[in-house]
């Protein structure tokens, strides 16, 4: 058995659990506190529910990406001789980063995706009819926002592997 690879596996599923319940909870308690706010929804309405489980799926999706590039900076990490104390904490500041630019990219996709869309439905008031407990509408808004993480998934996880310290390799002229 490879128990190194047992590790990382169980390091894997540990990061995964407390980061994405973790984020999830953030999103939700956020993205509910602003439009309950601006907007004035109650909990009771479905429509909104499904709006904001569509917002909450396109984040999930996207920090799915994550995963990949937080074990590959700990891979990287223990090898380097530089690092072999304090692997943990260099590492702690990768996740950290990589939490945080997750989160605002996930974040802003969502806001975009709704924002645009919103502009190109004018005679539709999204959500005046969410207010109002259209389901359709709470559907469609949620639609768009899966869809369009889907799409850009590819481009967190471009712009994260930017961050990873990859090995120098030697330059061979």
């Amino acid at each position: 058995m490879n128990t190194e690879l047992f590790y990382y596996g169980l390091l894997q599923l540990g990061l995964s659990i407390l980061l994405s319940v973790f984020v999830l909870y953030f999103t939700f308690s956020r993205v509910t506190r602003f439009f309950k706010r601006k907007h004035n929804f109650t909990f009771d309405n479905v429509a909104f529910a499904i709006f904001i489980s569509g917002v909450i799926f396109s984040v999930g999706y996207l920090f799915e990406g994550i995963n990949q590039p937080i074990l590959m900076v700990i891979r990287f990490l223990k090898a380097d001789p530089h690092f072999k104390g304090a692997v943990f904490f260099e590492a702690g500041k990768y996740v950290g980063l990589f939490l945080v630019i997750g989160l605002v990219f996930a974040l802003s996709v969502s806001a975009i995706a709704v924002y645009f869309f919103t502009i190109l439905t004018r005679l539709i008031d999204e959500f005046e009819e969410l207010k109002n407990g259209n389901v359709a509408v709470g559907i469609i808004l949620a639609a768009v926002i899966i869809t369009v993480s889907f799409i850009c998934r590819d481009s967190l996880v471009s712009i994260l592997e930017a961050f990873i310290p990859y090995p120098a390799s030697p330059n061979i002229q």
